[in-house]
């Protein structure tokens, strides 16, 4: 069985097609008519535990994994799931007990891999224009978005969308909008007194509706101060984050450098983003 996933063609062998229906569900949020640029073939375990090679720590929201490197053969070290990306080809085995942040990760080296950025940020898009909204934790980027909805923009993303350096393109890639009580009563009260569901976290869970589909990004707005071209490449890489494979770490770094050159980058305050986004 094989679907396509944002830039990568995702090929089920074996009794990996058992997780046909979960993958999908996973990895095929948002079809889009991008090329596919990379193969991935998806086979069950069993792998072999990883008991030679250096030692990499791939971060993730659930914790830290680690894996063991041998080449370009990147390998959970509990033996749950074994990566291999290689030119426009790839491989992903795993058992039945591998981590879902492996699985996670492992389609994200693998569309990093294919060229695709991930960014971590708030997308909105209006009349042609799309913002991306970027910035450290805490920053901001759920409160700017939940305030430029009230001025007529839509939601794309609220903090996970993929960019694709050679289109110009964003697509959203996360679900709601997860806001604290306080940006709720002062900006949304209606919605927190009707009932809203809370995330793991203690946030509120706003579903507006959303803009699907890709969209082309015109602007990366970094909550904070003004920024200087160093300020820019590193607010950049703090959005798009540190691949784990080889092969992402390389397509990643062409795909910054065209992001640079394509999308203007710009420093402003949270307050006055709002003000002159009418």
């Amino acid at each position: 069985m094989n679907f396509a996933s944002l830039a990568v063609q995702v090929r089920l062998e074996g009794a990996a097609e058992g997780r046909a229906s979960a993958l999908q569900t996973e990895w095929q949020r948002q079809p889009v008519a991008w090329p596919t640029a990379l193969t991935l073939t998806v086979m069950p375990g069993p792998v072999e535990p990883g008991d030679t090679g250096a030692i990499q720590l791939a971060r993730t929201l659930h914790g830290d994994l680690p894996f063991v490197v041998s080449g370009e053969t990147y390998r959970l070290q509990d033996g749950s799931l074994e990566l291999q990306l290689n030119g426009q080809q790839g491989q992903l085995a795993f058992t039945p007990q591998v981590p879902p942040a492996a699985l996670q990760l492992a389609h994200s080296e693998a569309q990093r891999a294919a060229g695709l950025l991930p960014l971590h940020a708030a997308v909105l898009t209006r009349d042609g224009r799309t913002l991306a909204i970027t910035g450290p934790s805490g920053a901001g980027k759920s409160t700017a978005a939940l305030r430029l909805l009230g001025r007529g923009w839509a939601l794309v993303a609220e903090d996970h969308a993929w960019y694709h350096p050679e289109r110009g393109e964003v697509v959203g890639w996360d679900r709601g909008l997860r806001l604290r009580r306080e940006s709720l009563e002062r900006f949304a009260p209606e919605p927190l007194a009707a009932g809203l569901p809370l995330d793991p976290m203690g946030k509120y869970v706003l579903d507006p509706p959303r803009h699907t589909g890709a969209v082309p990004l015109t602007r990366l707005i970094v909550l904070g101060r003004p920024l200087d071209r160093l300020g820019a490449v590193a607010a950049v890489w703090g959005m798009v984050g540190a691949p784990l494979t080889r092969a992402a770490r390389a397509a990643s770094q062409r795909g910054v450098e065209r992001l640079l050159a394509q999308v203007p980058v710009e420093g402003v305050d949270r307050d006055l983003l709002v003000e002159r986004s009418t």
